[in-house]
């Protein structure tokens, strides 16, 4: 029985992230353990969460606590780095999993070794913790065509993944405070374009709120996606960033140095703001690939035409 290592990141403590807590301690799957990065330096807070767990077994949780306010990504490196297992479970701290979740997705792998990631659906819960409605993940891909250059249509803590895997593709990029996961999904699929599954179950309930990160940092989101599509369809432009080391010079490279139809569609689908000048406008290249970035995510089409009304 392979160890499975599930990461949790958190900056405040509150009913939600014990929720989040006890949901992974209370997996079907015995051979676990759970990595906490607290991302505060609060002491008072952080000793909250260490005697609310003092009497579990100190191989199953282990509590870190960084220096000062670091953000998800770096928390989430630092605590794959600590973290001893085979496999790698993330878990948000607002959102719980499913109690037979580790052991559904350990198992998929255990039965399809040629995956290195899998992912699962998502209940979208209330703050009672109601199930709103259903969400289907998803990932269409074969040698010529993904889905993913398109939307980031995998949630992000459903996932789990192969550390040493991880390690060969070189941990999340800590240049992108959001977005990290469509950056690293990405590489699982540039490192073996077939080596991502999914299991059709709803094995995660993450909770929709305005202070989520997909509410509250939705603008950088998009630009994010705007680089991070760049850096993955156009080699010239992975060059480019290799020693640039903020997602604000990035997109300075980006629109210095896009001249294609394909180029265009991309930056002016994500960064609905941006008025889109009359003479791209008439390019039919750009109308073509427009039109497959709408079909793939029409939420974009539909903030544009609300900034317009």
């Amino acid at each position: 029985m392979k160890l499975v290592s599930t990461v949790l990141c958190c900056h405040k403590v509150n009913r939600q992230l014990f929720t989040a807590i006890n949901s992974i301690l209370n997996q079907t799957y015995t051979n676990h353990e759970l990595i906490i990065i607290f991302d505060n330096p609060n002491k008072k807070d952080f000793l909250k969460i260490k005697s609310h767990y003092k009497k579990i077994n100190k191989k199953i949780i282990h509590l870190y606590q960084n220096t000062k306010n670091e953000g998800l990504t770096f928390s989430l490196n630092r605590g794959i780095k600590l973290s001893k297992g085979y496999y790698i479970m993330r878990q948000d701290s607002d959102d719980f999993s499913e109690k037979n979740r580790m052991q559904i997705l350990v198992n998929y792998l255990e039965n399809n070794l040629n995956k290195n990631l899998v992912f699962s659906n998502i209940s979208i819960i209330d703050d009672k913790n109601r199930s709103i409605r259903y969400k289907k993940n998803y990932l269409i891909i074969n040698s010529f065509f993904s889905s993913y250059n398109f939307r980031n249509s995998i949630s992000h803590p459903t996932i789990m993944f192969k550390k040493n895997i991880f390690n060969k593709i070189r941990y999340y990029d800590e240049r992108f405070k959001v977005s990290q996961d469509y950056d690293l999904i990405h590489r699982f699929i540039k490192y073996n374009r077939n080596s991502i599954g999914k299991v059709g179950l709803n094995l995660y309930n993450l909770r929709y709120s305005k202070q989520s990160i997909s509410f509250v940092r939705s603008e950088e989101q998009l630009v994010n996606s705007v680089i991070i599509l760049f850096k993955y369809n156009f080699e010239c432009y992975s060059k480019f960033f290799d020693n640039v080391y903020s997602t604000e010079d990035m997109l300075k490279i980006i629109e210095q140095n896009m001249k294609t139809g394909k180029e265009f569609s991309i930056y002016y689908s994500y960064l609905i703001h941006k008025k889109i000048p009359f003479i791209i406008l008439i390019n039919p290249f750009f109308i073509y690939n427009l039109f497959l970035r709408y079909l793939f995510h029409p939420n974009l089409l539909i903030k544009r035409i609300f900034r317009l009304i």
